[in-house]
């Protein structure tokens, strides 16, 4: 399918109703005629800021992600792929979700709209300029999205090895525009966004983008609404300095999703009789009109940016970013039989969706620092790029859980009678939720100190670049989590220290000016949270580690009509967590009767009358695969973008030999997008 600029395709699900841009209107600031033209400044770019005025429609021509320095694509050792603010016009993307939905390296998780995967690894976060970042977005407010396949850990610590997904947002501009964009969906939804830009003097411009849509779906209480409101304020006190501060403020209401639960034996409950299910239509949702998802979103980032000379530029930046999530709604969902006597009412025998009432309160609290320096001096001829950079990153969660409880601190269940699917969750008048003491997260912080130094050389008229880095990461995890029964709860604490330094290098060699032939090896660190993470003695696990080769071919021909690249790859994750159940636990006893706390203790003759079986982290995971990206571009109005993807994710070490080999994550072996 070829998709023309500035002539978005009419979406099966999506009626445009109106699209407004007015850069000439009195009420932002002075009105001008072709007769007077506006006189354009010449503004001085810093190495890390890029122009989205450069971007050619799709084509990307630069990128901040691969190096943090604006660096041309073809000049990278790496893969990456770009999505420019004209794809996502053209596509209507709503949201970060839909900006990437024709990638075939990289997604984003539907149901949180934060949840990245690249080249199979997921991470329950993605990155906004440069900073980790745990809420979703909604379009409104990103200039690109940026995708960094392979380990990427030299800039930005500790991340999957699968690659990173990183947001720009929309900067000042030093024209005065206003646009106004509305829309509504099939199912009735309503967006309207708002886009102003206004140069307030010569040194300062600011930006407002906001937004607000009404999300229904064909499932039955299942509505959303999104806010979203997002200022940003440039200048540039000399033509050397600029001070960029940007808040961002994001509000989610959510009615309870539904949930695809299975009937006894895996029967699915929502497919038909015929293919054999239960036959219940799949619009229905038994959570009910209740249920509410509230995530609220506060993010301040700022950057100082000065360039001393043409050869040394320092940079300085900060983000604080809070994220609170209630979910409120009814859990526990499971098919059984009603019991006599059930708060419901409902006959005993009957076949129910039996629920809980739960409410939880999540609180992610990140705050990130940076300094980079780039120097770019020209020794005996030869052009290089030098950058030497540190990042702080403290990260927090609280998570506390409540439930309805009967006194005896079990749950008290409802019961929804499958013979009537008019009956679905209502709120009791007289609900009572209380602290579950033995589930959840109290809190866990991660304090990660990077320090990192890179080099760029260009030798031979850039025929030949290569691309070097060390980097050192410090980690500092402390976890507290609870266990044991609601009677008897306990509370595990662990903390763990780890120093790594990884080296990263690559190359291209360009034998002629459209082929780039370039090859890369990368490495990544990521540690482990949460209860899974420690092993049979609470002791918490070292972080997994991955280590990626990949080769490939980068072109632009026929001037620049078809431009592209083809790489092959192959990521190997070790660290991984896998269950043995004849490792000793705190809890083992020998059949001597000693215990691991005592001498002689032999964890190879276990008294089976005591508990055995604990995690181990002796696991591989293996991604290997063929990445292709092409742009076609006939004409200066018809531009198409093709991919394709294969992906083989699978474990390739386990104590089990029957998983070796398995299909990891459940991802898609073949991918196509055009």
């Amino acid at each position: 399918m070829c998709i023309p600029i500035h002539v978005p395709p009419l979406r099966a699900r999506r009626i445009f109703l109106l699209s407004g841009v007015a850069a000439l209107l009195p009420l932002i600031g002075g009105a001008q005629t072709r007769d007077n033209p506006p006189v354009l400044e010449t503004v001085e770019l810093s190495p890390f800021e890029i122009s989205a005025e450069k971007d050619d429609g799709y084509a990307a021509t630069n990128s901040l992600s691969g190096t943090k320095i604006a660096t041309p694509l073809r000049d990278l050792p790496l893969s990456m792929e770009i999505v420019t603010e004209d794809f996502i016009e053209d596509i209507a993307a709503f949201d970060f979700v839909e900006t990437l939905q024709y990638s075939t390296a990289a997604s984003i998780d539907e149901t949180s709209g934060v949840s990245a995967t690249v080249r199979g690894f997921s991470s329950t976060f993605n990155f906004r300029n440069g900073f980790r970042y745990y809420a979703r977005r909604d379009s409104a407010n990103i200039q690109r999205v940026e995708v960094v396949k392979g380990p990427a850990a030299l800039l930005y610590g500790n991340v999957q090895p699968g690659g990173v997904v990183n947001v720009l947002t929309k900067r000042p501009t030093n024209r005065n525009t206003l646009r106004v964009n509305a829309s509504a969906t099939s199912f009735g939804g309503e967006r309207v966004t708002l886009d102003v830009n206004r140069k307030v003097s010569s040194k300062v411009s600011a930006r407002l983008n906001a937004a607000y849509s009404v999300n229904p779906t064909y499932r039955d209480f299942t509505d959303s609404t999104f806010k979203l409101l997002a200022p940003v304020i440039s200048w540039k006190p000399t033509s050397r300095t600029t001070v960029l501060l940007d808040f961002e403020i994001a509000r989610v209401t959510q009615q309870a999703p539904s949930m695809l639960n299975q009937a006894r034996n895996n029967v699915p409950i929502y497919a038909s009789v015929e293919e054999g299910g239960l036959g219940i239509p799949t619009t229905v949702n038994w959570r009910g009109p209740d249920g509410e998802l509230e995530d609220n979103v506060n993010n301040y980032f700022g950057v100082v940016e000065h360039t001393f000379s043409d050869e040394l530029s320092l940079r300085l930046g900060f983000n604080i970013h809070d994220r609170v999530t209630y979910p409120f709604r009814p859990e526990a969902f499971s098919l059984v039989n009603a019991p006599a006597n059930n708060p419901s009412g409902v006959p005993a025998g009957t076949l129910s969706q039996r629920y809980n009432w739960q409410r939880n309160e999540f609180d992610n609290f990140l705050q990130s620092y940076s300094a980079d320096i780039v120097w770019r001096p020209t020794l005996f001829g030869v052009t290089n790029q030098i950058l030497a950079g540190a990042t702080v990153q403290n990260d927090v969660f609280i998570g506390r859980r409540y439930r309805d409880l009967l006194p005896n601190l079990q749950n008290r269940f409802y019961y929804l009678p499958l013979n009537d699917l008019s009956v679905v969750a209502q709120r009791p008048a007289d609900l009572e939720l209380s602290p579950v003491p033995n589930q959840g997260t109290p809190r866990e912080e991660n304090t990660t100190v990077q320090y990192y130094v890179t080099h760029q050389l260009r030798l031979f008229e850039n025929r030949f670049i290569t691309l070097a880095g060390v980097y050192l990461t410090q980690i500092d995890n402390y976890e507290t989590s609870l266990s044991g029964s609601l009677a008897a709860p306990t509370v595990v604490s662990s903390r763990y220290d780890a120093d790594e330094v990884k080296p990263q290098a690559g190359f291209i060699v360009r034998p002629i000016e459209p082929l780039s032939f370039f090859a890369l090896y990368a490495t990544s660190i990521y540690p482990q949270a949460g209860a899974d993470a420690r092993d049979g003695f609470d002791n918490p696990f070292a972080p997994v580690e991955g280590e990626s080769r990949e080769i490939g071919l980068k072109f632009d021909l026929w001037g620049d009509k078809l431009v592209g690249a083809v790489s092959g790859y192959e990521i190997i994750e070790n660290g991984r967590v896998v269950n043995d159940p004849d490792a000793p636990n705190k809890d083992s006893v020998d059949r001597n009767g000693l215990t691991p706390f005592d001498p002689g203790f032999d964890p190879t003759n276990l008294d089976p009358a005591f508990p055995i079986g604990a995690r181990r982290q002796v696991g591989e995971t293996t991604s290997q695969g063929v990445d292709i990206d092409l742009l076609f571009r006939p004409t200066a109005r018809w531009q198409s973008k093709i991919g394709y993807s294969y992906l083989d994710f699978f474990i390739s070490e386990d104590l089990d030999p029957t998983q070796v080999g398995r299909t990891n994550n459940g991802v898609a072996k073949h991918r196509f997008s055009a």
